[in-house]
């Protein structure tokens, strides 16, 4: 669809009535005679820029560099969402019916396979004697742990998760479809494999895919249970490391895995890849500001690919190479 196409569009829907909405766009239109660029890079795919306090617009193969000011992204933020939910529109009651809700689906706009996590409460967490015992496993005391404390109980409606973390092949066809920026490295045989997890992506790009599939990314606390369940276990597959049931530092490999090899390293509900392969992004703060990401990755060793351990990467807008995602699909209440 065209830009002209997707606006026209949006204006049948969602006509701007807001006069200091309207006058704020004409200052921009006047301003930098580029407004349409700029929507057409925002519905490109660049991401959440609401949330940015300024944004800055690179494309270099336009030879573009920008800079919008905060109170102008703001009113282009309202904007973008109101373009947004025209995208990736899912209505997955229509799927779900009156009766039980189906263990298993698939998500009609990005082919994955989902599962369902049930409504219900679960332990968020660690205590502070198992953050003592994760430290004797660890012959160190690594800071980072202490985040986790601690542990506490949440409750959560239903809903469903990727089993897989999004792959190459999955975000490739998004690229495709939506003219998004590619990722870094995007054709070295190393990373770019069809089933290896999608990497060097970061929070905009990972939130646009999500928006583009009808889902989004999850809380912490939705990807915490998806990995331990409800038993509070600490890795995907139980209470005690087994090294060959993830990517880990101990398994050797040196760089991301396909996303179904380790089926003995399943989550309780059946997600694979939740402790090790790539460290997945989430929603929500860590430490203050930081975006938090979960679940370890092929560098990390026993201690770093438990489902309770929480960091941040030093580049949340490029990604690096052990850093992925999965998306969630809340279920209508």
């Amino acid at each position: 669809m065209s830009f002209q196409q997707r606006t026209e569009k949006w204006d049948q829907v969602t006509p701007l009535t807001n006069p200091s909405l309207l006058s704020t766009m004409e200052s921009i239109r006047l301003k930098t005679g580029m407004i349409s660029l700029y929507l057409h890079l925002i519905l490109c795919g660049l991401g959440n820029i609401k949330e940015s306090g300024r944004f800055f617009v690179s494309c270099s193969h336009l030879g573009l560099y920008n800079l919008i000011s905060r109170v102008e992204l703001n009113h282009l933020g309202e904007i973008v969402e109101g373009m947004s939910t025209l995208e990736g529109h899912w209505d997955i009651s229509m799927e779900l019916g009156s009766g039980p809700y189906p263990e298993t689906i698939v998500c009609p706009l990005d082919g994955a396979e989902m599962v369902l996590v049930p409504k219900g409460p679960f332990t968020v967490g660690i205590t502070k004697e198992e953050l003592r015992q994760i430290f004797m496993l660890d012959q160190r005391q690594t800071p980072v742990f202490a985040t986790e404390i601690p542990a506490r109980t949440v409750s959560l409606e239903a809903y469903y998760v990727d089993r897989y973390p999004v792959t190459n092949y999955q975000y490739r066809r998004f690229v495709e479809e939506t003219g998004h920026r590619e990722p870094f490295l995007w054709n070295q045989p190393s990373w770019s494999q069809p089933m290896q997890p999608v990497v060097f992506v970061g929070w905009n790009d990972a939130r646009a895919y999500a928006r583009w599939a009808g889902k989004s990314l999850p809380s912490e606390a939705q990807w915490e249970k998806a990995g331990r369940g409800t038993d509070r276990r600490l890795w995907a597959w139980g209470h005690e490391f087994l090294p060959g049931r993830c990517n880990s530092r101990e398994y050797g490999l040196g760089r991301t895995s396909e996303i179904s090899l380790f089926d003995q390293g399943m989550s309780p509900y059946g997600c694979y890849d939740m402790s090790g392969n790539v460290w997945e992004m989430c929603e929500g703060r860590w430490e203050g500001e930081l975006l938090p990401m979960r679940g370890g990755c092929f560098l990390g060793s026993a201690t770093f690919v438990r489902v309770t351990c929480r960091w941040t990467p030093e580049d949340p807008i490029n990604g690096a190479h052990w850093l992925g995602f999965r998306c969630v699909k809340e279920v209508p209440v």
